[in-house]
Parts: C-alpha cells; sequence; structure tokens
C-alpha cells in the first residue's frame, strides 16, 4: 500500500498549503483592520530604517528571482518566468529606492533625484511588481501550461534579467531627471497627494485580483503560487496601512515596509520548505538507492550466470565473480583480452552477426557458444545480451553439462538406431545366408560324384569344375554375411594373436605387394584371446585389403599389436576391461566424415565396381561375435585406422592338432538333418569315411535312435523344427554318453544358443573339413575317455 499513499501525499500536501494559506491571509488581514485604527499617528523618523527596508528587500527578491529562474530551467514555465522578471525587477527598485530616499545612504539628502522622485519610485516599484505578478498567474491559470520553448532557458533567463533591470533603471532615470515636471504624488516630505493614494489602492485592486485568480483558478494544483498568494497579500495590506497613514513616518507608513520586507521574505520561505522536502526525498531515495545497489551488487557477486558488460569493439569493462569461477581467468585478464581470444573460432560467424544485429536496434540477442577456459577447454555459454548508450550488457548461463548431456543422449539415440538397423539387416542376411548355404552343400557335396561321373568328358569336367568354383564363392559370400550379421557359426579357441599374426606375414606381404611398406609391431607379451581364428584371419586379410587399395601401392601398412585396458568412454560400445588390440593403419586418402558412418553397413563400398561392401561388415560382426568391438577413425588426406579389440583370455592357448596326425575310425554314425538334399550328401560322404549312417530329421526321432543303437558319431544340424533344436539335443546327449563324439553343422547359428563346448562345422563344407572335423573330435573324445 506503500506506493498509493506516496502517490498522494503530493496532492494532501498541496490541499493542506491551500487551507493553511486561506486562513493565514484571513489572520493579516484581521491585524490589517486592528491597525487601521492607529495608522495615522505619526512614528518616530529612523535614518536607518530605508536602507535597512532596502537592503533586505533587494537580497530577498534577487535570492527569489534566481531561484525561480533555477525553476524555469527545470519546467520551460512561462508563468515562473514573468514571476522571475517581478521579483528580479523588485530587487533592482529596491536599489533605486535606496538611491532616492532622502537620508538612506546620506544624511539629510537623497543622492538621486528630489522631493518627488522617490515617490514616483516607490509607486512604479509597487505598481510595476503588481502588474507583472498580475501577467504570471493569469498565463498560470489559463495559458493551458505554457512553454518558453523558442529560446534556450538560459537565453530566456538572461533576457528577463536584463529587461528588470533596464526597467529599474528607466524608472529612475524619468523620476530622477523629471520626477518635478510629474504629477505631485506627495505634499512637502510627508503627506500624500490624493493621486498617490489613487496609485497605492488601484496597486491593491491589482493584488486582490491577482489573489483571487489564485484562489479561484489556481487553487491547490500549484503550491508556488499559493505562496506567492501570500506575499502579493502582505504587500496589499501594507499599501492598504501605507495609504491610510497619509504620510511618512506613521504607524501606517512603518507597517507597510515591515509588510513589504516579510513579503521578501515568504517565496524564500517557500524554497526553503522545498529543499527540506526535497533533501528528506533524497535521503529516502539515496537509501533506497543504496539498498538496491547493495542488493545489485549481493546478486551480481553471488549469481552464477556470467554477468557483464562489454563494448562493441569486443572488450569488457566490467564483470561478476562468476567468470572466475566457470572460465578460471581473473577479471583483470578477461579485460585485456579481446573477445576473439576467449570464444571459439568456429562460434565467430554467428556472433559477431549477433553483435551486429545489437547495433541495428534490436532490444535482446541471444545466442550461444564457446569461451575457453584457462585450463584450455571450452565452456558452452547461453548469451542473453541487450545494448544500451554505447555498452553491451550481458548475461551468460554455463550449459556445458546440458550440451553434453544432449550429446550423450542424441549419440545414444543414433547408436541405438544403428544397432536396430544393423539388427535388422542381420536377420534379413543371415536367414537368406542360411537357406542359400543349404543350396550350397548340396551343389558342393555333388560336385566330387560328377567330377568323377564325367571325367571321361573334358567339357563336361570344366563345367563341373565351374561349378565347384562357384559354389566356393558363393560359400564365401555367404560365410561374410552371417559373419555380418553374427549368424555364423564360430569354432573359438583361446589364440596366441601375436603368433596367428606372423604365421599370416607371408599371405599378407603377397597381398599388398612390393611398393607397399608393410610393418608388423607385436608385443611380446600380448594377450591371448577366445576367437575363430578363420574369422580373425579372415577380418585381419580384409582390412589389409582395404589398406592396400587406399595407399594405392605407394603408401605404408602398419599391423600393430598390443595391449590395451578400456574404459566405457574409450569405445562406442561401452566397453570395459583388458583387451588385446589389433590395429591396421594406413598412409592412404582417408574417408570422407560423411561416410564413414557407413563403411561397417553390408554392401557399403568406395570402390564402385572392384568390392562387394561385406569385408568391412565381417570385421564388424566378428568382433562383436567375439565380445569385442570394432572401432574407425579416418580423416580425408591423413590415412586410416581400424582397431579391433578382442577380450583377453585368462587360459592358455590351445593346442592345435595337425593334419597329418588327424585319423578317423569309421562306425556308425548318426546324422540328423531335416533337409533331404543335405542329409544325402552328407550320408554319402559319411559312407566314403566308412561310416554306417542313420538318419534322423528331428531331434526326437534321433533320440529314439540313441536308444535303440550304439553309435560312434553325431552329426546333427543345429536349425532344425520342432520343440528341440540341435545345441539342445547335443547337450541332452553330452549328459548320457559323455565320451561320445559330437559335431554340430550350420549355415546359420540364429538363436541356438550355441555355445563352445561342441565342435562347429559350418555350411557349406567340403569331404576333407567333414574328415578332419570328425578325425579331431573322435580324438578329443578319446582324450576324455583316458581322462
Amino acid at each position: 500500500m506503500a506506493g498509493p499513499a506516496e502517490a498522494a501525499s503530493p496532492a494532501m500536501s498541496t490541499s493542506s498549503t491551500y487551507r493553511a494559506t486561506f486562513a493565514i491571509i484571513g489572520i493579516y488581514a484581521a491585524l490589517t483592520l486592528a491597525l487601521l485604527t492607529v495608522g495615522r499617528q505619526p512614528g518616530p523618523e529612523l535614518p536607518g530604517f530605508n536602507a535597512a527596508f532596502g537592503a533586505g528587500v533587494f537580497v530577498a527578491d534577487l535570492a527569489t528571482g534566481f531561484l525561480l529562474l533555477v525553476l524555469f530551467r527545470q519546467t520551460l514555465s512561462a508563468s515562473v518566468l514573468l514571476l522571475a522578471g517581478a521579483f528580479l525587477f523588485s530587487a533592482a527598485m529596491a536599489v533605486a529606492y535606496g538611491l532616492a530616499f532622502p537620508g538612506a545612504l546620506t544624511a539629510g539628502r537623497a543622492l538621486v533625484g528630489s522631493g518627488q522622485t522617490i515617490s514616483w519610485v516607490y509607486n512604479c516599484w509597487i505598481a510595476g511588481f503588481a502588474l507583472v505578478t498580475l501577467a504570471a498567474v493569469l498565463v498560470e491559470a489559463w495559458g493551458h501550461d505554457r512553454k518558453v520553448d523558442g529560446l534556450a532557458p538560459r537565453a530566456a533567463a538572461g533576457i528577463v534579467g536584463i529587461l528588470a533591470f533596464l526597467a529599474a533603471l528607466a524608472a529612475l532615470l524619468v523620476a530622477a531627471q523629471w520626477g518635478h515636471r510629474l504629477p505631485m504624488l506627495s505634499a512637502g516630505d510627508a503627506a500624500w497627494t490624493p493621486l498617490n493614494a489613487i496609485v497605492n489602492y488601484g496597486v491593491v485592486v491589482v493584488l486582490a485580483c491577482s489573489i483571487a485568480v489564485i484562489f479561484l483558478s489556481i487553487g491547490s494544483r500549484s503550491e508556488l503560487f499559493l505562496w506567492l498568494s501570500l506575499a502579493l497579500a502582505a504587500v496589499a495590506l501594507g499599501n492598504v496601512l501605507s495609504a491610510a497613514g497619509g504620510g511618512r513616518y506613521t504607524v501606517g507608513w512603518y507597517a507597510c515596509r515591515l509588510s513589504w520586507g516579510a513579503s521578501a521574505c515568504v517565496m524564500l520561505l517557500y524554497f526553503m520548505a522545498q529543499f527540506v522536502r526535497q533533501h528528506g526525498q533524497l535521503e529516502r531515495t539515496t537509501g533506497d538507492l543504496a539498498e538496491r545497489t547493495r542488493e545489485r551488487d549481493r546478486i551480481w557477486s553471488v549469481s552464477e550466470d556470467l554477468l557483464g558488460v562489454s563494448t562493441f569493439e569486443g572488450y569488457f569493462v566490467a564483470m561478476n565473480p562468476a567468470w572466475t569461477r566457470v572460465l578460471g581467468w581473473s577479471e583483470a585478464e578477461v579485460k585485456s583480452m579481446h573477445v576473439d581470444t576467449l570464444r571459439h573460432p568456429d562460434d565467430a560467424v554467428h556472433s559477431r552477426a549477433g553483435r551486429a544485429r545489437l547495433a541495428e536496434g534490436v532490444p535482446t540477442v541471444r545466442m550461444e557458444n564457446r569461451f575457453r577456459h584457462k585450463d584450455g577447454t571450452w565452456r558452452w555459454i547461453a548469451w542473453t545480451m541487450t545494448a544500451d548508450r554505447g555498452l553491451i550488457y550481458v548475461a551468460g548461463r554455463h550449459v556445458t553439462a546440458e550440451k553434453e548431456a544432449q550429446e550423450t543422449l542424441r549419440q545414444a539415440e543414433a547408436d541405438a538406431a544403428h544397432r536396430q538397423k544393423m539388427e535388422a539387416l542381420g536377420q534379413l542376411t543371415g536367414g537368406v545366408a542360411h537357406d542359400f548355404n543349404n543350396l550350397l552343400m548340396v551343389v558342393a557335396g555333388f560336385v566330387p560324384r560328377v567330377k568323377d561321373a564325367v571325367a571321361h568328358d573334358a567339357k563336361a569336367t570344366e563345367a563341373a569344375q565351374a561349378i565347384e568354383i562357384a559354389a566356393q564363392r558363393g560359400a564365401a559370400l555367404t560365410r561374410q554375411l552371417l559373419s555380418f550379421s553374427r549368424r555364423q557359426p564360430i569354432n573359438p579357441v583361446v589364440t596366441d594373436i601375436g603368433a596367428r599374426i606372423e604365421a599370416l606375414r607371408p599371405l599378407l606381404t603377397s597381398t599388398v605387394g612390393p611398393f607397399v611398406d608393410l610393418q608388423l609391431k607385436i608385443a611380446p607379451d600380448l594377450w591371448p584371446a577366445r576367437i575363430d581364428v578363420n574369422e580373425f584371419e579372415l577380418a585381419l586379410l580384409n582390412l589389409v585389403l582395404n589398406a592396400r587399395d587406399a595407399v594405392a601401392q605407394k603408401g605404408s601398412i602398419s599391423i600393430v599389436a598390443q595391449n590395451r585396458r578400456l574404459e566405457p568412454k574409450d569405445t562406442p560400445d561401452k566397453l570395459k576391461g583388458d583387451f588385446a588390440t589389433v590395429a591396421v593403419i594406413d598412409s592412404g586418402h582417408g574417408i570422407a566424415p560423411d561416410i564413414l558412418p557407413k563403411v561397417f553397413d553390408p554392401f557399403f563400398t568406395t570402390k564402385q565396381l572392384k568390392g562387394t561392401g561385406l569385408g568391412l561388415s565381417q570385421v564388424h560382426g566378428f568382433t562383436r561375435q567375439s565380445g569385442g568391438s570394432a572401432v574407425i577413425q579416418s580423416m580425408p588426406g591423413q590415412g586410416t585406422t581400424v582397431a579391433l579389440y578382442l577380450p583377453r583370455s585368462t587360459a592358455l592357448p590351445e593346442r592345435v592338432i595337425p593334419a597329418k596326425q588327424q585319423k578317423s575310425a569309421g562306425g556308425t554314425a548318426l546324422l540328423v538333418e531335416d533337409n533331404a538334399g543335405v542329409a544325402a550328401v552328407t550320408c554319402d560322404m559319411l559312407v566314403q569315411l566308412g561310416y554306417v549312417v542313420h538318419i534322423a530329421s528331428n531331434a526326437h526321432s534321433a533320440l529314439e535312435l540313441l536308444d535303440r543303437h550304439s553309435f560312434d558319431l553325431v552329426l546333427s544340424d543345429i536349425v532344425m523344427p520342432g520343440t528341440m533344436n540341435g545345441m539342445e539335443l547335443a547337450r541332452t546327449i553330452r549328459t548320457a554318453k559323455p565320451n561320445l563324439p559330437i559335431v554340430l553343422v550350420s549355415g546359420y547359428a540364429g538363436t541356438s544358443g550355441a555355445g563352445p563346448e561342441f565342435t562347429m562345422l559350418r555350411k557349406p563344407y567340403r569331404f576333407d573339413e567333414l574328415r578332419q572335423t570328425i578325425a579331431r573330435v573322435s580324438a578329443s573324445a578319446r582324450e576324455r575317455a583316458v581322462l
């Protein structure tokens, strides 16, 4: 409720002044009536009284006129300017009065003029003052708040002061030079003539009109003019007493001069009251301002936002402590640096554009950019800026955490979308490859029979060889598709990765050619990993082939194998732990940033007609299926690095039985295969190996045969119809017959839950592969039986 009370206080004050003024004038009028009864009585002749009277009026009216001119410069009000002229004229006439009054400044005589001179000076004084104040009152009352806007305030004040002085000087000169020729205003040295009384009472009428206009028209809307009415009433009632006194040195005459002196002080009292009031307001305002300044300083100091003031040239002139807390720089350091030194170069263009918009008059500009911390890192700041009087006022919120969270969310969404895409592609390609493998199995399995049957026909033999080559290429294609989709059946073994890379050195050297510098850097203490050796060798060969194409036969390729401990932040897949790392680094042309995210997609290639687009997809599938990851880094013109992260195995590398030691003993075999064509091919191969074959189309049929017969080998497909797949069948058999050799066959691992406890044979397989696999599992079974 403080606001309305404060708003109403000036009006309430002026209204009370109105009532008090009216009351004081009434009291003064009553006092005048009381003095009229003794107004004609003579009083003592005091030689110094007139000098004191003139000097007092001069000082008071001169000070009042000056203060009114000051007020005019603030308001440009025409009425205030006229009022200032009236008081300046009065001050000048007070000097003329002292010069013309006999005995005022020199004993027994006047300095200027004759006995009539002082009468005309006094009457010109009171008449001129009364008329000019009446003009001021009329302008204030009905001038519609007229302003003096044609002249500069200082020039208008100077002109009024000069005119007031000239008017007083003219009155004094006329009265001094031609006073004896003018009508008589005094008889002898003491008594007034009727003309003098008429002038005095005329002035009273003019002053009374001014007072009436003030009370009836101006009223309480101007406290200045209410105070003026007091001054005018004192002059008017003093003149009544002077006219009633009839001459000099009477009680009325003395009362008139004293009343005029009091009148001259009234306006000074008004300005003193205004000073006291404004001083109080200033103290309250200063207190409020000090409190607001303290509040602003507290906000400035404790704010977590970066608050500051800068020039349009790019230098900061003020800043709060948050700058040091967020950016590490001291205030002096920030002030000494141009904003381009602090701001990230990539953010310069849009930041300068924002500053230009402020210069064009845009009220508020918002933008984000990065500022350099003292430690060299970058902080994201969201700025709100406005401009005033050639300076830019800024408020910056530290949003690095929000930016990082947004980037993490964006990356997570991108990774999730990529995984979903890869999973969908994997399911599609895996399903196609599974069916294709069964077809290739039939084709590749019967090619040897066809070749034997047409051995006497050269053209037919050539055609059979072409069919065999096509089947092998188809098998390689499906192998890469299944590897990408992570549906490739694998035989993971704990492997000495460094030894496998060294074993591949001759092949890799011949692959890259004589003009490419191939370097192998293998850590001597490289950790082993549980991987499918064939898939690892294929992945490494794919990477070296890609590197060879990138260097265009005139660069270098390095294979670096080392141990590394990963944290989740080190790889997109958030891997953590110990990994054996194999990196293939080339000095080739690099990969464009817009292409890099697509390189692991199947069928994506930049080699146009040369590549299948399955090399890197096989690498990706192999590492993921091995529990690791593949990460690629590349920049145009700076080469490419592809790193394979393979989980460390704490077991010792497994011994591989040489092919010459692998023997197959023959016997009775149980073949579990639901595809009739594949079953026929496999049965033929087993018969060639010396087995008597029993065929089951599903797991339940196989279990029934196991109950009725004794078998030396079980060869089962993984993916089969029914409630039990090949892996579940193998585990059931292993539980009942732990030493029975079991080989699982599949062209598609799918969701079979394949584990490392069984040997896997990938479709399509050749006769030699089947023979070697059976010999290996038979040897392992015999070792288990001995143990």
